[in-house]
C-alpha cells in the first residue's frame, strides 16, 4: 500500500496540486465480507466481493491551507462492478466522487477521536489530522467506499428473478403457474386488487 503524505508546511499558498491512483486491490480487500463457510472450523474462510474495483481509481485534488486548517477539494474516478440486485447478472459502472473536505488539525492534548460535538454533528466533510503531516490515501479510500450505491440495478426496468423458480425474467418468461401458487404469502393482496 502506498502512502500519500503531505507535510502542511510544504502547501503553497496558491495550494498543492497531486495526482495519484489508489490500489484497486486494497479497495476490493476492504469492500469484501468475510464468511464462514464451516460452523466448526474458522480457518474455512473466504472473502465474497459484493463490490469490486475494475480499474485503479484515479485521485486528481487541490490541497489548500489556511492558518492550521486544509481543504481537500477535487474527485476520484474509477469502474466497479456488482450483482444487480434483482437478477443478479453482473453490472458495470462508473463512480465519480467529488471530494470537498477540511481537516482541522487537533493539539496534542486532544486525541483525534475527541471530536467537538458540533463538528461531529453539524458537517460530515470535517476530518482531522495531528502532528505536522497527513495521509490522503485513506482519507480518499473512505469517501470512495462511502459513495459506493447500496442497491446496484443493470436497468431500471429489470424484471428481477422468478420467486418461484429463479429464472431471470430479463430473458424470458418461465413457465411458473404464479396465480395458483398458494405458498405465496402476497397472494391475498393480489386477490383484493
Amino acid at each position: 500500500m502506498g502512502y500519500m503524505i503531505i507535510k502542511t508546511s510544504q502547501i503553497p499558498t496558491q495550494g498543492l496540486e497531486i495526482s495519484f491512483e489508489l490500489d484497486k486491490t486494497v479497495l476490493n480487500q476492504r469492500v469484501a465480507q468475510e464468511t464462514d463457510n464451516s460452523a466448526s472450523s474458522k480457518s474455512a474462510r473466504e472473502l465474497k466481493y459484493n463490490y469490486s474495483f475494475r480499474c485503479d481509481p484515479k485521485v486528481n485534488i487541490l490541497v489548500t491551507i489556511e492558518g492550521t486548517t486544509v481543504f481537500l477539494r477535487g474527485n476520484v474516478k474509477s469502474e466497479f462492478s456488482a450483482l444487480c440486485g434483482r437478477c443478479a447478472e453482473d453490472v458495470s459502472r462508473e463512480l465519480r466522487v467529488n471530494i470537498d473536505l477540511m481537516l482541522k488539525r487537533v493539539s496534542e492534548e486532544t486525541e483525534i477521536g475527541q471530536r467537538r460535538e458540533s463538528d461531529a454533528i453539524a458537517d460530515l466533510n470535517v476530518d482531522y489530522y495531528a502532528g505536522d503531516e497527513f495521509d490522503c490515501e485513506p482519507i480518499v479510500e473512505e469517501l470512495l467506499v462511502l459513495a459506493l450505491p447500496f442497491v446496484v440495478v443493470c436497468k431500471d426496468e429489470c424484471k428481477g428473478l422468478c420467486s418461484s423458480c429463479g429464472a431471470n425474467l430479463n430473458l424470458g418468461q418461465c413457465n411458473c403457474k404464479t396465480d395458483q401458487n398458494t405458498d405465496n404469502p402476497f397472494r391475498a393482496i393480489k386477490l383484493n386488487k
